[in-house]
């Protein structure tokens, strides 16, 4: 079968480069079904971190422009950070530090010994909890 340029274009995008519909569908429901297991437990683990609203897609798989192989997906959950005080790096317009200000933060326990919050300290707790 002979294709014209844009023809081979089209069934090359079609077929070896888009995501297929089934594929996107399951993958937000993968998504979804996440968050929810992340709002269930700040809901009912008091050790958890406040959430502060929903999660926030990002990247490729939120702009609709993710190729194949389909082997991330980016999400943004939000914490509650009330009663800290950020900071911007001068070095860095993308890098910021959240001071806790008050022993009662939500993010409190998650604290460094400069009493920054410590991401990792988030991070191990999420995943202690899979």
């Amino acid at each position: 079968m002979s294709y014209t340029v844009w023809g081979a274009f089209d069934w090359f995008r079609k077929n070896i480069v888009d995501l297929e519909g089934e594929q996107v569908k399951k993958a937000r429901g993968s998504r979804d079904y996440l968050f929810e297991q992340i709002k269930s437990l700040a809901d009912n683990d008091n050790n958890f971190p406040r959430l502060y609203g929903t999660f926030l897609p990002f990247g490729s798989f939120a702009r609709s422009s993710k190729i194949r192989p389909l082997n991330d997906i980016d999400i943004l959950i939000l914490l509650n950070g009330r009663d800290t005080t950020d900071t911007i790096s001068k070095s860095d317009p993308y890098t910021s530090w959240l001071k806790i200000s008050k022993d009662e933060a939500p993010l409190a326990r998650f604290r460094d010994e400069y009493g920054y919050v410590n991401s990792t300290k988030v991070l191990t707790l999420v995943s202690a909890n899979w």
